[in-house]
């Protein structure tokens, strides 16, 4: 098995609008994850086969499952009604139902990739329907991108500030 997997060898859980994409604005910062809303009670299938990790009740995310894959890669599907099945699982296999537990302002599945406990960068436009059982649109290497960093040309703070030290550390 690559140890750098492609993000096409995970599919969308679950059919739906994205509501929310990973830079979504939050008070922490960005979100992180795609939310796919849709009915509740709809199917959330498992983006790859693997093994169900974690099925339990998690603060904001409400009922959670972790599904841990190979080379350190693990899936997160958040906000469930209700679990499906448990131990070792195929692609697609439901997982659980789509719902609107913990942190939630209706019904949608929160989807992560994460490799090493670090979220990955998921590609998806706000209000863009995605199919369950298609492929992630894009692959990814690594971590996700950093957030944008404040502006570094003239005019900016940090030009200022090394103009105005610069006199202190030559």
């Amino acid at each position: 098995v690559s140890p750098d997997l492609q993000a096409n060898d995970f599919d969308w859980p679950v059919s739906g609008r994205v509501s929310d994409n990973y830079y979504s604005a939050r008070s922490y910062g960005y979100h992180g994850a795609i939310d796919i809303s849709g009915s509740s009670g709809d199917a959330v299938g498992a983006a790859r086969a693997g093994y169900v990790s974690y099925r339990g009740y998690n603060g904001g995310y409400g009922n959670l499952v972790i599904v841990s894959h190979e080379a350190g890669y693990s899936t997160y599907y958040a906000h469930n009604t209700s679990f499906g099945q448990g131990g070792n699982v195929g692609r697609m296999t439901t997982i659980s139902y789509r719902g609107s537990t913990g942190n939630s302002s209706g019904p949608h599945v929160h989807f992560e990739i994460r490799r090493y406990g670090g979220k990955l960068y998921i590609p998806a436009a706000m209000w863009s329907w995605v199919s369950k059982g298609a492929g992630v649109p894009q692959g990814y290497a690594g971590l996700a991108p950093p957030p944008p960093q404040p502006p570094s040309g003239p005019g900016s703070f940090q030009a200022a500030f090394q103009a105005n030290t610069s006199a202190l550390w030559p």
